[in-house]
């Protein structure tokens, strides 16, 4: 490993550790080019203001309640927010386990309309995964959203009245919207398993790429060759987002260290990691799982993390972070009677940042910020 120190900046260049699956394996990449991670132009500050709270909608009786591990994100340009999983609050037949909400939902903020995509018990004969839960769907043009990373739900018919069993979760789909169903995408290759990895799409190399364990991984659609890259990021805590964003802009694949309240940004080309901003949340400790709304706007070059007042020793617990600068802005935007939200996306046409999720008032209503330069 080389340390570089280039004025504030900090460039740690990383020699590949191998590559995955073990059997007839990729070839190992070649020694990575030591160079600097593009320079990114430094790009004004925003502002986020609360615009509204929109209710979800009662289904059987009860009010949608997002309790946690919903995903929540951007498909095509200009259309709405998709929903992936999460943990049911009794709407549906099961109760309240894991995988229970709708298993595709949507949502329009300009419209404040919301729509059931896919119901999770699924159709005769076709494709349905199981218990979405902790899920990270990436939205891939021209496939739609492939899902996975994170589902483990396979429940069966003596708690569910699924219509396809067929369909586990060892193997991968994809939802395409126009259609309103999954495509079965075949086997999930080894090292895709586990909750919450937080994936993109490489649109230069036209791969997806996530990172969890210390480390960043890609994964070509149609070979399903992985390979990987270890990450020795200073602390040990292990990398488990909600979301990323990848900028083909300056080749970076933006993540969020959630128990340290570390940004980072990976250079794919230069294969060199460098800090966008360290220590934004103090009180925290141990290395569990953690579910809060990690949100990249990538219209501003910004990310949103909103943490709950307990996580940051009483301080502002949303922190709205400029990527280009590394500067912080700390907040406290909740909403009357919301103390915690665990999902949340940007919707790039209507500049409206949308969160949810958590138990109660928090997960039972779509919060509307709009995002806006600061003048």
């Amino acid at each position: 490993m080389k340390i570089v120190f280039t004025g504030a900046n900090l460039t740690i260049n990383i020699t590949p550790s191998g590559t995955q699956p073990p059997i007839d394996p990729p070839p190992v990449d070649p020694p990575p080019v030591v160079i600097p991670p593009s320079p990114v132009p430094p790009l004004p500050d925003i502002k986020l203001t609360f615009v509204t709270a929109v209710p979800t909608p009662v289904i059987n009786g009860k009010r949608l309640n997002y309790g946690k591990h919903t995903a929540m994100l951007q498909g095509a340009a200009g259309g709405p927010l998709f929903m992936f999983g999460g943990d049911g609050q009794g709407q549906y037949f099961g109760g309240n386990d894991s995988g229970t909400m709708d298993t595709v939902a949507s949502y329009n903020p300009p419209t404040k309309t919301y729509k059931t995509e896919f119901l999770y018990e699924g159709y005769v004969n076709e494709p349905t995964p199981r218990g979405l839960d902790f899920c990270a769907p990436v939205y891939v043009p021209g496939t739609g959203f492939v899902i996975c990373n994170g589902y483990s739900g396979d429940y069966g018919v003596e708690k569910y009245p699924w219509k396809d069993f067929k369909f586990t979760r060892s193997k991968m789909a994809a939802f395409k919207p126009e259609t309103g169903h999954f495509v079965d995408l075949g086997s999930r290759p080894q090292g895709t398993f586990g909750e919450g990895f937080a994936g993109s799409w490489d649109s230069k190399r036209s791969k997806i790429v996530w990172t969890t364990d210390q480390k960043f991984y890609t994964m070509d659609l149609q070979t399903k060759a992985v390979t990987f890259r270890n990450m020795p990021i200073p602390s040990s805590h292990r990398i488990e987002t909600a979301n990323t964003w990848y900028d083909a802009d300056s080749d970076d694949l933006y993540f969020v260290q959630l128990n340290t309240g570390r940004v980072y940004a990976y250079n794919i080309t230069g294969n060199a990691l460098r800090p966008i901003c360290v220590d934004l949340v103090p009180a925290f400790v141990g290395d569990g799982g953690m579910t809060r709304s990690v949100i990249f706007i990538p219209k501003y070059k910004h990310v949103l993390i909103v943490y709950t007042a307990s996580d940051t020793l009483d301080a502002p617990p949303w922190k709205l972070v400029n990527l280009t600068t590394g500067k912080v802005q700390h907040l406290d935007l909740f909403a009357p009677g919301c103390d915690y939200h665990n999902t949340g996306a940007f919707h790039t046409a209507s500049d409206t940042v949308v969160v949810s999720g958590g138990n109660g008032v928090n997960g039972s209503a779509f919060y509307h910020y709009s995002a806006a330069l600061v003048k």
